[in-house]
């Protein structure tokens, strides 16, 4: 039983979560042109491409690091409106 290509997938698949949750970000941050000009980068930078091809910690760090992200930035939306949920 070959373990790799198990791991290899879950790094693909927090990097896929990380761009997707970046983009939650950078669309509540940023106009929508230059969030997914954000998000882009972010995809094709070598160091975050490496990570998701890699049997690393560092694609699982960098979702972790995100998820905190959004949920900082949907803190902030929910302070701003008076305590109540932003609708998107």
């Amino acid at each position: 039983f070959e373990l790799e290509p198990i791991l290899r997938w879950l790094s693909i698949l927090c990097a896929a979560g990380t761009l997707a949750l970046f983009h939650g970000a950078a669309r509540r941050l940023l106009p929508p042109g230059r969030a997914l000009v954000a998000v882009a980068l972010l995809a094709v930078s070598h160091a975050f491409f490496r990570s998701a091809r890699e049997v690393e910690v560092y694609a699982a760090a960098l979702l972790c690091l995100v998820a905190a992200l959004y949920s900082l930035v949907r803190l902030r939306e929910t302070a701003t409106l008076g305590g109540r949920a932003a609708t998107t």
